[in-house]
């Protein structure tokens, strides 16, 4: 329970806490290409990790749905308040990462 609460703290802190509003109201469908591309895509799959790997306990395969939901309301709160970019493949790789973490609870369960 105190990992999952600390996967959300820090997901909040990295997307949305601390944020100045720019008023700048930006979406995408694809982020957009750069030498950071592969990298970020990387980065917001290894956000989400920990939190599939420390709810499997919690709330079994419902994580996902979890995930997805919560990268949802962050990139709709970046759009609306104008904090970042909300980007549809920043939700896709949120929730590849929250999966892949849970795959991760189930083959170490399955070992121990």
């Amino acid at each position: 329970m105190f990992g999952a609460g600390v996967s959300f703290f820090l997901i909040l802190k990295f997307t949305v806490l601390g944020r100045i509003p720019s008023g700048l109201h930006q979406f995408v469908v694809i982020a957009p290409y750069s030498d950071e591309f592969f990298r970020e895509l990387l980065m917001n799959a290894f956000l989400y990790f920990p939190l599939g790997l420390t709810l499997g306990e919690l709330i079994g395969w419902h994580r996902i749905w979890l995930a997805l939901v919560l990268a949802i309301v962050i990139e709709s709160w970046q759009y609306a308040a104008g904090t970042g970019m909300a980007q549809v493949t920043d939700v896709i790789c949120n929730t590849l990462g929250a999966w892949i973490g849970g795959i991760a609870f189930q083959k170490r369960k399955h070992c121990l």
